[in-house]
């Protein structure tokens, strides 16, 4: 996103960038000031093959989970297991809380813990820290980081179920089921 507000959606006519649409127009009226010079950079959406490719992988991964996991909380579901590797992955907000005791900051986590299914809990010693994973939704996560944070979580995946990344990944598999 730009400082001066949402980014606006054009369309090169062949000799200027316009507005795609009366939306815009009006958004870019509110925005530009007439005659000012922008610095403009091309924002890649994220296509729904990227998508669903990355989610097939993660429920792959899930499926395929060692027996030594099972009572683990990340493999709980495949949104457990994206959640949790996103946060061991450092997309993650972490909320530290003081408390006076270490008994109390061991109360204080276990009364947490259900309150965010997905986060994870720790304590050191008094203080109690929750992470929780960030959202990759297209609204907060923009694509370049949201391809950033694929990669990691998938090659997380695949070293958590032992298989060779790119193995792990192929998407050839991946369209001959979505065929």
């Amino acid at each position: 996103m730009s400082d001066f507000g949402p980014m606006i959606d054009m369309q090169w006519d062949g000799e200027s960038l316009v507005p795609s649409s009366p939306r815009w127009q009006i958004a870019a009226d509110r925005q530009l000031v007439v005659g000012q010079s922008y610095k403009i950079r091309e924002h890649a959406e994220r296509t729904d093959k990227d998508h669903n490719h990355y989610f097939g992988c993660i429920k792959k991964a899930w499926e395929n989970l060692p027996e030594s996991f099972a009572n683990d909380l990340f493999a709980r579901s495949p949104e457990h297991l994206r959640k949790y590797a996103l946060i061991k992955e450092g997309y993650a907000d972490a909320h530290q809380m003081p408390c006076p005791t270490a008994g109390e900051a061991m109360r204080l986590a276990a009364a947490l813990q259900p309150v965010d299914k997905y986060s994870i809990v720790v304590t050191d010693g008094s203080i109690v820290t929750r992470y929780t994973a960030q959202s990759q939704s297209r609204k907060e996560m923009g694509n370049e980081i949201f391809k950033e944070s694929k990669q990691k979580v998938l090659l997380f995946c695949a070293d958590l179920i032992a298989v060779d990344f790119d193995e792990f990944t192929d998407t050839s598999e991946y369209r001959r089921n979505a065929a």
